[in-house]
């Protein structure tokens, strides 16, 4: 556990008498809360498989020349510019919080002689994914935008894309 977490921890135990005071404690919640960069889901779920969870070794897998990170954290990394090292450094010393990802239905494109729509319907991950088509839209399968993209692509038919809320 990080030093922030444990001081946030600490602060949200912290028994407040009356309004004025819960304010504050809510705001110096939030404060703490906002030194933790918002990174998406993909570059989370790579960083917490590092071998080394620091910002010198992340630049290291970034300019290599072999490029082992994954096209989508690269490319967000690379988004951050000239924040990069801040923003890296402030991961390795705060934490971050996941941003809220939408999610999309991959749906038949509208077609004059398909009496109904048919929704995507994945059994499995990766490789081994299977899928089902379905018109009952609440049982189809949410994606995130980059699984879409690419469940799309693997159907090889010009798939609708239609975003349907937020994780």
């Amino acid at each position: 556990m990080k030093d922030l977490d444990k001081t946030i921890e600490v602060v949200n135990d912290i028994v407040t008498e009356d309004e004025t005071e819960e304010k504050e404690r809510q705001e110096a919640l939030a404060y703490l809360e906002s030194l933790k960069p918002l990174v998406p889901s993909c570059f989370a779920e790579w960083y917490e498989k590092l071998k080394y969870q620091r910002m010198a070794y992340v630049l290291e897998l970034y300019h290599s020349a072999y490029n082992t990170i994954p096209g989508n954290v690269y490319e967000w990394i690379s988004r951050l510019g000239r924040q990069m090292e801040m923003v890296l450094g402030d991961i390795e010393r705060f934490g971050y919080r996941i941003e809220r990802e939408k999610l999309y239905f991959v749906k038949t494109p509208l077609l004059k002689y398909l009496p109904q729509e048919y929704y995507v319907l994945q059994h499995g991950k990766g490789d081994e994914a299977k899928y089902q088509f379905t018109t009952d839209r609440s049982k189809a399968t949410k994606f995130t935008s980059n699984e879409a993209l690419y469940v799309r692509t693997k159907l090889r038919i010009h798939w609708t894309i239609e975003e349907v809320g937020v994780v």
